[in-house]
């Protein structure tokens, strides 16, 4: 008898009473567990008859619910507006940005990229508009269409605006719109004198929004590079030191343009700890990177015969010139008398004209998710800000993690602790601290002695080293991936059967890949449902097919979808775990 069956149905309760009652008859189990996504019944045969146990018909939708409502309002917590407002102070004809002061005479220029800018430059407009003289913005295409369709005005520029808006870099590659946008900046950057002011808007998504190569690399060169180590694992960190080497205006040169202009850089970030040379590859942070580390990332990639020869030319003549010029730093930095080398710096570039302020972070998104399940009851911890790897691997993590919280909640202390042991064990196999691991337990401990159920909040950016020919993203990778563990480890363990567990895995931005996904949602039972539609997911995350795998299963009900949020932030995992019976204490 396949009882997988059952768990996929969407009947009412009665329906499915009938049914097991017609089962009942013609099966020799002594008890059936059937399960629907919505309802959970247990059967004892034993007694003779009927004894279910109904947990709450709305438990896994309200913990799914829930999930949905501690992203939802973390994403509203680092809203463009929010952040610029607390940077920029004005007072009459003074700009206050942390408590230095600017002269404003109506000589403000703003430049922005990435995918949040727009918000940040209605904000800016607000405080400092009848000063600015001019700007121009590279953002995402379709973007403006997409604000005026969701009705968020507030993202979008004044009628009487002094920004000119260029869309480009369609599927988040550098384009030929996305090219000219940066030209259109550098212009601008270089018509400034001592006396201008330049405001710079910056947020995830702003490298493949300023792309102007350094002559002769080609933009479609620089296109080929990003895509090989993109498709090959490579972190953020390492395309972004890529991308400064082989641009005009990143790493320091957008700030060396502007000069002698006075700069101030407001930050969006979307890189794991929040460096400031490498959010949107730092134009206006001093760049430390060498061509050099570049040939070095294409040969860890094992990508070094696919680069094109031009770019290989062109970097290992730069790697030489990067040599003689730190030689050069080091010995006119070098002090006789005292033997010390007095070098200050060994950037590229000039940007003691900036000053940078990062004015959003993941951590600020975490930090308020945490805050905001804690006022639905949850007890509610951290487990990290700058989760990182392979999406699917941390898709295993995370319901490795899952599994070992519900044995520690479970009151089974005997059989149960050489299973939580084992637990224990997994976790620290696919990389979690023994720190980490005992704070989780001591947080299980907290949850058990308030009597609330249990939220566990991550966030960053994880990876997808592309193998298959499908759809999706790393949010919905990693997802999928839970739904695989989940499977193995749920219907294995009665103990497990107890509890309720849902993550929901999506990006800020409020877009997963080049899908209209945010993300997705994981369950235990997302598994079995798709067996039944006859879909395989195993076969799905190797193809890399996570979009088409949760458009199919349940109805396309475990996939997030969401507007455009205005902003971005990196990615948020939402962790719920529940007894079966928390509302009955």
């Amino acid at each position: 008898m396949n009882w997988s069956l059952l768990f996929c149905n969407r009947t009412s309760s009665n329906v499915l009473l009938t049914k097991l009652k017609r089962i009942q008859r013609f099966s020799s189990h002594t008890s059936i567990r059937a399960i629907m996504s919505s309802t959970t019944t247990i059967i004892d045969g034993n007694s003779g008859g009927i004894k279910s146990k109904i947990v709450e018909n709305h438990l896994q939708n309200k913990l799914k619910k829930d999930a949905k409502n501690i992203f939802e309002r973390a994403v509203y917590h680092v809203q463009p507006k929010d952040m610029v407002d607390k940077a920029l102070h004005r007072e009459g004809d003074s700009l206050f940005v942390e408590g230095y002061e600017y002269e404003l005479r109506k000589n403000v220029y703003v430049v922005g990229y990435g995918k949040a800018v727009l918000g940040m430059i209605r904000a800016t407009e607000n405080v400092l508009g009848d000063h600015i003289a001019k700007g121009v913005a590279s953002i995402p295409v379709g973007l403006q269409d997409a604000f005026k369709l969701y009705g968020k005005s507030e993202f979008l520029l004044k009628e009487n605006t002094k920004i000119q808006i260029y869309e480009g870099a369609e599927s988040n590659l550098p384009d030929q719109n996305a090219y000219e946008a940066s030209m259109h900046i550098h212009r601008l950057c270089q018509s400034l004198s001592e006396k201008d002011l330049l405001i710079v808007l910056m947020s995830g998504g702003g490298s493949a929004l300023l792309p102007a190569p350094i002559p002769p690399i080609t933009l479609e060169e620089k296109a080929i590079v990003t895509r090989l180590m993109s498709t090959n694992g490579a972190t953020i960190q390492e395309i972004n030191t890529v991308r400064k080497n082989l641009s005009l205006l990143k790493g320091g040169g957008l700030a060396e343009v502007a000069a002698p202009a006075q700069v101030i850089s407001l930050m969006l970030s979307d890189i794991i700890g929040d460096p400031m040379d490498m959010i949107a590859s730092g134009p206006t942070v001093s760049d430390t990177t060498t061509a050099q580390q570049c040939l070095d990332l294409f040969r860890k990639f094992g990508i070094e015969n696919q680069v094109p020869v031009s770019v290989l030319k062109f970097l290992r003549k730069r790697a030489l010139e990067d040599d003689r010029r730190l030689l050069r730093i080091q010995r006119e930095g070098y002090d006789q008398i005292s033997g010390v080398n007095t070098a200050v710096s060994t950037s590229k570039h000039d940007c003691r004209n900036v000053r940078n302020i990062i004015v959003g972070s993941n951590k600020m998104a975490v930090k308020s998710a945490v805050n905001y399940a804690q006022q639905l009851g949850y007890f509610s911890v951290t487990l990290t800000s700058k989760m990182s790897g392979e999406a699917s691997k941390v898709g295993i993590l995370l319901s490795r993690l899952a599994k070992f919280v519900v044995l520690c909640r479970s009151n089974k202390r005997d059989d149960g602790n050489r299973e939580l042991i084992k637990s224990e064990m997994d976790l620290l196999k696919v990389g979690m601290s023994k720190q980490t691991i005992n704070r989780i337990s001591c947080a299980v401990a907290e949850a058990i002695s308030c009597n609330q159920p249990l939220c566990i909040v991550a966030g960053g950016e994880t990876t997808v080293t592309v193998g298959g020919n499908g759809k999706g993203g790393r949010n919905q990778e990693l997802a999928l991936s839970a739904v695989i563990e989940m499977n193995e480890m749920f219907t294995e363990q009665s103990t497990l059967d107890n509890f309720s567990v849902q993550l929901l895995s999506a990006g800020t931005d409020g877009q997963d890949g080049p899908t209209e996904a945010a993300g997705a949602f994981a369950a235990p039972h997302v598994y079995s449902c798709s067996r039944e539609a006859g879909l395989v997911p195993e076969k799905f995350l190797k193809e890399n097919d996570s979009y088409n795998f949760f458009a199919r299963v349940n109805d396309g009900k475990d996939h997030y979808i969401i507007d455009h949020t205005g902003t971005n932030v990196m990615d948020l995992q939402i962790l719920l775990i529940s007894p079966n019976d928390f509302r009955k204490k």
